[in-house]
């Protein structure tokens, strides 16, 4: 089994009290719920390039490193969930994802089995098990890229925001660490020179 660790492509988040503004050069980035009035909704966006994986890998594990800059609160429920409309880093807001609309204000993102679950964290640094079926159906189906996003599973509730470091924090950017089995060369020309045997065997009969 190899290891592979993966820099974030693109990071950004949306807020819903600033739905036309884009934040995709600030840091630190925010999940949550802040208390205000109104309240404010935090939803951060991430993006990985997981091209760098041998093709023909089998994805073994898959996690999130994320960077604390402040919390608010912890111990609240949170989910990363797959977006499954492209968005762009300098131009994501609450409505739009490139210069087009999201499908739904806020971002297009999936909220069923696939959606991993988390805790925001009560201090330090936080890591995200669980992704490899995420990575697997990036690199099945979706071109080699990863969309995220992060956000609370009841946004209802005040005072549970999490400021974690965005990719403009240099060093604390968010990374995916994969492990993954290559099917070496070795094994696949054996099974080819099987099959050839197999076939000259077939016709010797």
């Amino acid at each position: 089994m190899a290891q592979l660790v993966i820099m974030v492509s693109a990071d950004s988040y949306v807020r819903d009290n600033a739905r036309t503004s884009n934040f995709g050069s600030d840091t630190p980035m925010t999940i949550g719920w802040s208390d205000g009035e109104p309240p404010i909704k935090f939803r951060t966006l991430l993006l990985f390039d997981v091209s760098s994986i041998p093709a023909g890998s089998t994805i073994d594990a898959a996690q999130l490193n994320l960077t604390t800059q402040t919390v608010a609160a912890s111990g609240v429920d949170a989910k990363v969930h797959r977006v499954f409309n492209a968005w762009s880093e300098s131009q994501v807001t609450w409505n739009k994802r490139t210069l087009s609309d999201w499908d739904t204000a806020g971002g297009d993102f999936i909220d069923d089995g696939t959606a991993v679950p988390f805790t925001l964290p009560t201090s330090g640094d936080k890591t995200i098990t669980g992704l490899a079926p995420l990575v697997t159906d990036a690199i099945n189906n979706r071109s080699d890229l990863l969309d995220l996003m992060l956000k609370r599973v009841n946004e209802t509730s005040p005072g549970s925001a999490w400021l974690l470091h965005s990719r403009e924090s240099g060093d604390n950017e968010p990374t995916l660490t994969v492990d993954y089995t290559l099917v070496s060369t070795r094994d696949n020309t054996l099974i080819a020179l099987d099959g050839r045997m197999q076939n000259m065997t077939g016709g010797m009969q």
